[in-house]
């Protein structure tokens, strides 16, 4: 079964409808896992002709988020951007300042910094974010 299917699948499961720009928005994270900004997300749907509007898309955003299907994404340029939280494995981002391209950095041990952090009075870790910003090496040339 396809991972779009599945979440398709999960949100039934939870009472969830399934409407027809839920299940392009679904099939959009599946398709490209990657950050993106809303104006992407919009730009897609307007050139791939379906009519989704903006609100529509917002709406499906915060839903998706809330059904943790997404998650915020916010990196060095300061703009908000969405991606799929379903991936199966933990990574943490690079971003090049010039032409603003991002990549994944999947990190070589298992440890993950919330838990070789020690907790200090009493703060109690619930997530983390790793950025590394510079430039690609296109953009070193």
């Amino acid at each position: 079964m396809k991972q779009a299917e599945i979440i398709i699948a999960e949100i039934k499961n939870k009472g969830g409808r399934i409407t027809k720009s839920r299940r392009l928005m679904v099939d959009f994270f599946c398709s490209k896992p990657e950050p993106r900004q809303v104006s992407e997300i919009t730009a897609f749907f307007k050139k791939a002709s379906h009519n989704i509007n903006r609100a529509t898309i917002y709406r499906e955003i915060v839903f998706l988020e809330k059904t943790r299907v997404i998650k915020k994404i916010f990196l060095a340029d300061g703009i908000l951007r969405y991606e799929a939280s379903f991936q199966q494995h933990h990574h943490h981002h690079v971003f090049c300042l010039k032409c603003k391209k991002i990549g994944v950095l999947e990190l070589k041990t298992r440890a993950c910094a919330a838990n070789v952090i020690p907790e200090a009075d009493g703060f109690r870790v619930l997530g983390h974010s790793i950025e590394l910003f510079g430039l690609c090496a296109k953009c070193q040339k």
